[in-house]
């Protein structure tokens, strides 16, 4: 036996020091810190049987029992292991489960005796099982046969014994496999012994995984399902086809969708053939995606109108999915067709959607007339409308119709999306920003180099004006006042076509009349920073870096009877470069500029 180190010595001098000098409970923390680095480190450092002993009476220790377990259970010394065999029946400052666990860490061969006592006594079965099962050892199967059936806790323990009777036996591991796909209670457990049984190889597994079709747990099903198609058994399909007429309606549907998934040749007609004999048609339904045809086709349709909610379901998916399918391929009439028979039965909000929803993508005036009216829908719906607008052949319909979809409509992306194609129809467009306080016209200037600070960013840049038709030069570069109007539903103006468009500053300038002297609040928003001048007057600013978001800020002001002129600065660091500014009365209520 290899003698203890110098090393070792060293270490364990410090480790027990404590016994030479004064109490423990006076040590000083750091010195209690080094003394558990240092028993730690004998895990790495010794094989000796000395250092063993030693440790041994560490044991006993309550402050470093719990280090000295550590060494133990990973020194190959076998005087470690019989230590901690030994440590089972007399006391230490450690509980008997933290040494079964440390035994089981081990793969303890020489302790199984002593577990299985205590297992027959059933102590500290919580971690005995456990323990066994990492051991491996086959004197524990009855123990943890007997786990597996009494508590669910312990499945997995018996998983993982069984996993290592494969690595030595794989026959004999394919019939406790075998029986863990029968006995087990848990879905995972039982998967887990189904992916085993492909592990070994096994004969049994159709069997097994056809058993295992017919559970109550989704993706057990699945499991069983994908590996019989991935590793198809010879004449499968033709046996799975052969069951068919004898088994129990939702064990058909698996089968169905097993010989679906294997491709089989009379798979098509015998979907067709259970949605005909209506014995539990809702899997027949479910497949019909599956396959393409006239008849497909009109079996999903048949569905539509069928007693069961459930199966009306099922076959409105269908519809949907093989409607989209001839979407993709470019057959728009097919996809018209399919939808507008599901717009015209009645069907729950759910459906209704994603009726609506493919009746956008298709975007066919047909389809107009038979979108629903329904509240719930009403945004989807008026996405649907503007996608279906652009197809209109009548310009007066298309206009009326953009026309209702931009005022009725209250997603930002639907109203601007309404807006543009209004504008490319050469309707007057702003109104509808200016509908809500937006002023979406604006004259625009730079852009040029970004303040540096707030104070300079509050500094009005013109001593009087402006006046539109000055000219500017930046570095040698012209610079003159353009008008701009935004089509943005919420008067967000763009401002990124400037150059440059990072770290700088732009201005946008308009004259408002107002018929009266009033009080007025004025609601910014902007990306990044704003400064705003009402008649050369500061109103507001806000030196920041943010996103836009309407309404980030508000200003109260007056405006004159009259012309009004109103300026904003506008900071930009990188990235989005926008603002918006919105007119409201005294109380923040936006005003109708239409009017």
């Amino acid at each position: 036996m290899r003698p203890l180190t110098t090393a070792c010595l060293a270490l364990l001098a410090l480790a027990g020091c404590h016994n030479q000098l004064r109490p423990f409970s006076t040590v000083e923390a750091s010195e209690v810190t080094a003394r558990r680095a240092a028993i730690r480190k004998l895990a790495l450092t010794t094989t000796g049987t000395p250092a063993c002993l030693e440790l041994d009476a560490l044991l006993d220790d309550a402050v470093l029992a719990g280090d000295v377990l550590f060494a133990l259970e990973r020194i190959s010394d076998p005087e470690a292991e019989r230590i901690l065999v030994d440590r089972l029946h007399r006391a230490s400052a450690l509980p008997t489960s933290a040494i079964i666990r440390s035994l089981g860490a081990r793969r303890a061969a020489s302790a199984v005796p002593s577990l299985l006592t205590f297992a027959g006594a059933q102590r500290h079965l919580h971690a005995v099982i456990p323990a066994l099962a990492r051991i491996g050892d086959d004197r524990a199967e009855d123990v943890l046969r007997a786990a597996l059936q009494s508590d669910t806790r312990y499945e997995a323990d018996w998983l993982r014994f069984v996993e290592g009777v494969a690595r030595r036996d794989p026959e004999r591991a394919a019939t406790l496999y075998v029986t863990t796909t029968e006995t087990a209670r848990l879905p995972q457990t039982r998967s887990a012994a189904l992916l085993g049984l492909v592990r070994v190889d096994h004969a049994d597994i159709e069997r097994v995984a056809l058993l295992q079709l017919a559970s109550t747990n989704v993706r057990e099903r699945h499991l069983s399902r994908a590996l019989l198609v991935r590793r198809p058994p010879s004449g499968l399909a033709t046996r799975v086809a052969a069951r068919l007429g004898s088994t129990t309606a939702p064990m058909r549907g698996e089968l169905l969708r097993l010989l679906t998934a294997l491709r089989y040749v009379g798979a098509r007609e015998l979907v067709l053939r259970e949605i005909q004999l209506d014995r539990d048609s809702r899997p027949a339904f479910q497949l019909l995606p599956s396959f393409d045809g006239d008849d497909i086709a009109e079996a999903a349709l048949g569905g539509l109108r069928h007693e069961r909610p459930d199966v009306r379901r099922a076959a409105n998916d269908a519809v949907h999915q093989l409607a989209a399918l001839r979407l993709a391929t470019d057959d728009r009439n097919g996809a018209r067709a399919l939808v507008e028979a599901t717009l015209l039965q009645p069907a729950s909000d759910a459906l209704l959607g994603e009726s609506v929803d493919l009746a956008e993508r298709i975007a066919d005036p047909v389809l107009l007339p038979l979108l629903p009216t329904n509240s719930l829908l009403h945004q989807r719906v008026l996405k649907a409308r503007l996608a279906i607008a652009a197809n209109l052949t009548d310009k007066a319909s298309r206009l009326r119709l953009l026309d209702e979809i931009a005022r009725g409509s209250t997603d930002r992306g639907t109203r601007t999306g309404a807006i543009r194609q209004l504008k490319n129809l050469g309707a007057d467009t702003s109104l509808y920003a200016r509908a809500a306080g937006f002023l979406p016209r604006w004259h625009v200037l730079g852009s040029f180099p970004k303040a540096t600070d707030p104070k300079s960013f509050e500094m009005h840049p013109f001593a009087a004006g402006p006046t539109l038709d000055q000219p500017f030069e930046v570095r040698g570069k012209p610079k003159r006042w353009k008008q701009h109007e935004t089509i943005d539903a919420d008067g967000h103006v763009d401002l990124t076509f400037l150059r440059p468009n990072s770290n700088a500053v732009a201005y946008a300038f308009l004259e408002l009349d107002w018929p009266r002297a009033e009080k007025i609040t004025l609601k910014v928003g902007s990306d990044d920073g704003v400064a705003l001048w009402v008649n050369g007057q500061l109103a507001h600013a806000n030196f920041t870096t943010r996103g836009i978001r309407t309404d980030n800020d508000t200003a109260k002001t007056h405006f004159l009877k009259g012309k009004n002129h109103l300026l904003v600065k506008v900071s930009q660091g990188g990235g989005g470069w926008e603002f918006c500014v919105r007119v409201a009365d005294d109380k923040g209520k936006p005003i109708d500029l239409t009017r």
